[in-house]
């Protein structure tokens, strides 16, 4: 696939690189206030937070979200989530491999709609990424063939252990690598899901590697943004697989920096109006 293919060559233009900028900024001033809060406090609010991406991110997938919630409250298998399970190798500071992509997603789709046996390991069948729209079906793109998928698996891997840990790459790797997992999709189901989760634990690992932060578990997620644009989101994806080229590299950049930008604000005001 050109669009995996090219991943390390796009640029980015002047245009992104500033929204990427003032992006970070932003970031780094809700982490100051996040920070600020006492231990409880902050525990609690990255807490509830955690708790809001698993259901919205499950949401974006059409999964029920009130039967999330009571698998969350009730202690079942959901209760120790994907979440979890990448924040407690991040900070054992275990890398990313394959087999960690599979009990990553094998977590994400416990208890949904998409946990059977064919789902329940990289997928070795052809699939075809569609939309439906008034009963009729409309395909997006083609995803590599399933002799490709390992071998792009461990590309991307390599990419992120080549990339240099920096301000600049703690938002660009991330949206390189959701693009990644989604253009790949590797398994029969759930690959937005787990690449949005990996998105999320690559800006936390790098927000304690290169900023400094001490936080415990992840102060950003964007599914609840990804959800009130579901089309834009995966047009964007789409767009980009089957034109591969700076300029939709750039736009699936900018409209990521988007997803974060409302998420920060939406983040923002509840710590100033719940916690101060």
């Amino acid at each position: 696939m050109q669009a995996l293919d090219n991943i390390r060559d796009y640029k980015l233009n002047s245009n992104v690189e500033d929204h990427m900028e003032y992006t970070l900024d932003e970031y780094k001033e809700y982490l100051k206030k996040i920070e600020g809060l006492s231990p409880l406090k902050r525990e609690g609010f990255l807490d509830v937070i955690k708790n809001n991406e698993v259901i919205n991110n499950q949401e974006m997938e059409l999964e029920d979200p009130f039967l999330i919630q009571l698998g969350l409250s009730a202690g079942t298998g959901l209760k120790r989530t994907s979440i979890d399970i990448m924040v407690e190798s991040i900070l054992a500071n275990q890398p990313l491999t394959a087999k960690k992509l599979y009990q990553l997603h094998r977590t994400l789709i416990k208890g949904t709609n998409d946990d059977i046996e064919k789902n329940h390991r990289i997928r070795d069948f052809d699939i075809r990424v569609s939309e439906v729209s008034n009963g009729n079906e409309r395909v997006q793109y083609i995803p590599p063939a399933p002799d490709e998928v390992k071998p792009y698996i461990n590309d991307m891997i390599r990419f992120l252990e080549e990339s240099e840990e920096n301000e600049r790459n703690l938002f660009l790797n991330s949206i390189i690598v959701h693009f990644y997992i989604a253009a790949l999709q590797p398994f029969g189901n759930g690959n937005t899901r787990l690449a949005r989760l990996i998105e999320h634990g690559s800006i936390f690992k790098l927000s304690r590697d290169v900023l400094g932060s001490k936080i415990k578990l992840p102060a950003l997620y964007m599914s609840e943004s990804h959800l009130n644009s579901r089309m834009n989101y995966r047009e964007n994806i789409a767009r980009l697989v089957t034109e591969p080229t700076d300029e939709m590299f750039n736009r699936w950049v900018d409209y990521n920096l988007n997803m974060v930008d409302e998420q920060l604000y939406r983040n923002g005001n509840a710590i100033e109006l719940t916690y101060y």
